[in-house]
């Protein structure tokens, strides 16, 4: 990964250099290759490089067309770049993907985000018309926070980051909205932040900034390409779901630095794993933790599948306390609340990985896209007519019972059919319900929790599972 930052400022001046720098030295572990500046009047840009393609100094960021026009930071990889320069005939003097990003963008403008293939996040500086484009990927894979007053404009991977600026500190506050969402989700959903002023970049969207203009288009949302007919031919959907992921991994194997893959022995990285060792003539890392306390451990999975598959693994066992230790310097990665406990062990097995590999794959996103959670049982079962019926009496019974009925009980028991996906979330993920919510927090901070839930652009009818998936992939 890599870290970017900057601003433009229309009217009073309420940045500096110094303040830039302080910015992109917060940014330093996500990119300590390179770092590198754009500065003019109102405008700083700011990169933190990890090298992935192209190792040269002359694929290091900022970087300005040849046009001398245009001013690209940039934060993720676009896979597909070999191809797009061939396309549209892109006369590129380095072999990174950055160059094609900016190249590709001064000659067909914003409609070039519709080409990409990757996770991204990019800032583009017009110094013809002293404008600033921001570009974030479809699922919103890689970070973007943002302050905008109407006169001024500050960006960054990372919240911390912008905390650099005297001017930002000085004006944010608690944003107790947020909260109220994090104990029901687990996470702070986007825009939102824990800081009043400072907001997520929305996924699948662009900006374009200027003076007094600060105008934010979706290019992309799951819900418009699903298709208005289910592939019926198993045969065929097994080719083309085979064809899909070996090209997606594929992609993800084009690097000039040393790559592995986290191998937990579940379906999602076993599968990830076994293709990548398919497309190499050597064997690839692969990385596990495991720990002390037997039932947790789970790293007999990934060593069979290693062995099976001929990998070079690595396994690192870990103790309660080591997981324990981490919770300072996670609090410090994460830079505002965040209650997913697999935090803990990818964090573990990341550090394991550093020594050995600059880049890894992993099976992430594949439990939203197949379906793999409870939670999707749950929405199906949920709509049952008789369950519709009875939910009531059902979890006053099942409350009676062991743990896992009581449990059980607080997934039946909602007051809304609209609100019906995110306490279905919350439940699975042992969260807050709304009425938990209700109950625990001064009045004086409990906010209600807006979260659009109703599935609308679609061509086709969704089953609930399916529903499901789509509300846990946008939030």
């Amino acid at each position: 990964m890599c870290g970017i930052a900057g601003y433009i400022e229309f009217g009073p001046t309420n940045f500096n250099d110094t303040e830039l720098h302080a910015m992109a030295q917060r940014l330093h572990h996500r990119g300590p290759d390179a770092k590198g500046f754009f500065i003019e009047p109102g405008v700083g840009l700011a990169h933190a490089r990890l090298s992935i393609i192209d190792l040269s100094q002359s694929a290091n960021q900022p970087m300005i067309s040849q046009n001398e026009r245009y001013v690209i930071v940039f934060n993720g990889e676009v896979y597909n770049f070999d191809e797009l320069r061939r396309e549209y005939h892109l006369q590129c003097k380095t072999n990174s993907d950055t160059e094609v990003i900016l190249e590709l963008f001064a000659k067909i403008g914003i409609e070039a985000v519709e080409c990409f293939n990757g996770m991204f996040s990019i800032a583009i500086f017009d110094k013809q018309e002293k404008e600033l484009w921001l570009i974030r990927d479809r699922i919103g894979i890689k970070p973007l926070f943002y302050y905008y007053d109407n006169h001024s404009i500050a960006f960054a991977s990372e919240i911390n980051s912008l905390l650099e600026l005297k001017y930002i500190k000085d004006k944010i506050s608690i944003n107790y909205d947020s909260i109220n969402e994090f104990l029901h989700l687990g996470y702070i959903p986007q825009p939102l932040t824990i800081w009043n002023g400072i907001s997520k970049f929305p996924s699948g969207c662009y900006a374009r900034i200027s003076k007094d203009k600060f105008d934010i288009k979706s290019y992309w949302d799951i819900e418009s390409i699903i298709q208005p007919e289910t592939l019926k031919d198993k045969t065929q959907a097994r080719e083309i779901l085979r064809d899909l992921i070996v090209s997606s991994v594929r992609y993800r194997l084009k690097s000039d630095v040393p790559f592995g893959c986290f191998l937990s022995g579940g379906i999602d990285s076993s599968l990830v794993t076994a293709v990548a060792q398919s497309q190499l003539s050597r064997p690839l890392n692969t990385f596990s933790i495991a720990f002390e306390e037997s039932k947790y451990n789970e790293a007999h999975h990934a060593k069979r599948v290693a062995d099976y598959l001929g990998t070079n693994h690595h396994e690192l066992t870990v103790s309660e306390h080591d997981a324990l230790s981490l919770v300072e310097e996670m609090l410090e990665s994460f830079h505002e609340p965040f209650s997913d406990s697999s935090a803990i062990p990818t964090m573990l097995v990341s550090k394991l990985a550093k020594d050995q590999v600059t880049m890894t794959l992993s099976g992430d996103g594949g439990d939203e896209l197949f379906m793999g959670y409870g939670m999707y049982t749950w929405a199906d079962r949920l709509h049952k007519p008789f369950i519709s019926k009875y939910r009531k009496p059902i979890s006053t019974i099942l409350s009676l019972g062991n743990n896992r009925h009581k449990r059980a009980a607080q997934v039946f028991n909602f007051n809304d059919e609209n609100t019906i996906k995110s306490h279905i979330f919350s439940q699975e993920q042992y969260l807050h319900s709304r009425d938990d919510i209700k109950r625990a927090i001064n009045p004086t901070y409990l906010r209600p929790i807006s979260i659009e839930e109703k599935i609308i652009n679609v061509n086709r009818h969704l089953s609930y599972k399916e529903q499901q998936s789509i509300f846990d992939i946008k939030y």
